[in-house]
């Protein structure tokens, strides 16, 4: 596990998108926070979604910079009240899943890590 303070919003949407880290389904707003009005629909176009901060910026007329400003405020505040979490180690799992018969080639799936192809597995 790893300080999600000390996490910058880019290496935590990786970790959220790979499922190290919890994500509340319903997205809080923070009314003392930069932005309430924007926090949710930037929260989510970010971490759930994958956007960038460019693209954000331009959707609702915000210079990248205001748009990492204001997920860095969300982040903290989110971490802080526990609706962002790191989740236990023994919940990360990887699983495998069966491509062909023939000769029994095995794709391992594991968070964050690109699958390979593994021949011979079971």
């Amino acid at each position: 596990m790893f300080d999600l303070n000390k996490t910058n919003i880019r290496d935590l949407r990786d970790a959220i998108r790979a499922n190290w880290v919890s994500f509340p389904s319903q997205v809080p707003t923070f009314p003392k926070e930069d932005r309430p009005d924007l926090q949710r629909k930037l929260a989510q176009l970010y971490f759930v979604l994958g956007w960038n901060v460019g693209a954000i910026g331009l959707r609702y007329g915000l210079t990248p910079q205001r748009v990492r400003k204001i997920l860095g405020a969300w982040k903290h505040a989110a971490v802080k009240a526990l609706y962002v979490q790191s989740l236990p180690a023994a919940k990360i799992m990887s699983c495998q899943i069966v491509v062909s018969q023939l000769p029994h080639p095995v794709m391992t799936i594991t968070p964050g890590i690109i699958p390979q192809l593994v021949h011979g597995a079971a």
